[in-house]
C-alpha cells in the first residue's frame, strides 16, 4: 500500500528585525565615553562601535556592591562616574578606591573563577559591564587589548593579592614585599601542569587568577581539590624537596 501523501509543512514566519533607535543611540554614547579611556583606545574604532552596541549601562547607589569576595564570576566594570571602595579578606580598611575610567571585576572575568575582591560604591555610580565571554573573545581577537589588559590585571594582582594570600597575611609589610619582590608573573593556559605528580614542583605558586586542580597522591585518584586565588601550590615540594605524589594543574 503507498503511504498516503503528507501534508507540506506551513512555511515559518521569518521574525522581523526590529531597530530601536534609542538602543543605538546608547551604543554611540557608551563608545564616545570609553573611546577615550587606554584600555579602550587600543581597539580599531569600528570594533569599538560594534562592542558599544553590546554593552548597557548600569548604576549603583551609595553603599551598593558592583561585586562580592567568592561570588561566581561575573563581568568587567568601567567606572564612567562615581567611585567605590575595593576589600578583601582580613582588611578592615579598603586595599584601594576606584573612580571614574578604572576598572574593575577584570581578574575574574578574564581568567574565571570567584571573585577575589568585594566592591563597594561609595557614592551614586554609573557603570558600564562587559561580560566574561565578551571580553575573553576581544582580549583574544586584539593582541593589544589584551596585554593592555593583563597589564592592569597584574597592577591590581600586584596591590591585593598579599592581602588575599593567607599565608602572607602573617607578615609585616615588608617581609610581604620581599616575596612579592621575589616573584613573577607566570601566565598558563588551559588545563597546563603546574606540578606533575611524583616530580619536583618547578617553582612555589601562589595563585593570583583562576584556579588549580590539585589531584593524586594523599589526595587518592578519584578525589580533586580546587586550589584558588591566594592559595599556594607546591609548597611541599618545592621546600622540602622529596616529591609527593600531588599534581597540580589548570582548571
Amino acid at each position: 500500500l503507498e503511504a498516503p501523501e503528507q501534508p507540506a509543512p506551513a512555511p515559518v514566519a521569518k521574525r522581523p528585525l526590529s531597530f530601536l533607535p534609542q538602543r543605538a543611540a546608547e551604543g554611540e554614547s557608551i563608545a564616545a565615553r570609553v573611546a577615550a579611556l587606554p584600555l579602550f583606545s587600543e581597539l580599531p574604532s569600528e570594533r569599538l562601535r560594534q562592542l558599544s552596541r553590546q554593552l548597557i549601562t548600569e548604576s549603583r547607589h551609595a553603599g551598593a556592591p558592583l561585586t562580592q569576595s567568592g561570588a561566581p564570576e561575573g563581568p568587567l566594570y568601567v567606572v564612567l562616574s562615581g567611585s567605590a571602595w575595593v576589600g578583601g579578606a582580613g582588611r578592615a580598611s579598603p586595599i584601594a578606591v576606584v573612580t571614574a575610567g578604572d576598572i574593575v571585576g577584570e581578574i575574574s572575568a578574564l581568567y574565571g573563577g570567584p571573585r577575589t575582591a568585594t566592591v563597594i560604591a561609595r557614592e551614586p555610580m554609573e557603570l558600564v559591564g562587559v561580560a566574561p565571554s565578551l571580553l575573553r573573545a576581544i582580549a583574544r581577537d586584539f593582541p593589544a587589548f589584551r596585554e593592555a589588559l593583563v597589564e592592569s590585571v597584574r597592577d591590581r594582582m600586584s596591590e591585593s593579592l598579599p592581602h588575599l594570600a593567607s599565608s602572607l597575611r602573617r607578615l609585616d609589610d615588608a617581609a610581604r614585599k620581599l616575596f612579592m619582590d621575589a616573584c613573577e608573573f607566570v601566565e598558563l593556559a588551559g588545563a597546563a601542569a603546574l606540578v606533575v605528580a611524583g616530580e619536583l614542583a618547578p617553582a612555589l605558586y601562589l595563585l593570583a587568577a583562576g584556579e588549580a586542580e590539585c589531584y593524586g597522591g594523599e589526595l587518592g585518584v578519584s578525589r580533586a581539590v580546587r586550589a584558588r586565588v591566594g592559595e599556594i601550590v607546591g609548597a611541599g615540594s618545592a621546600i622540602t624537596g622529596p616529591p609527593r605524589g600531588v599534581g597540580a594543574r589548570g582548571a
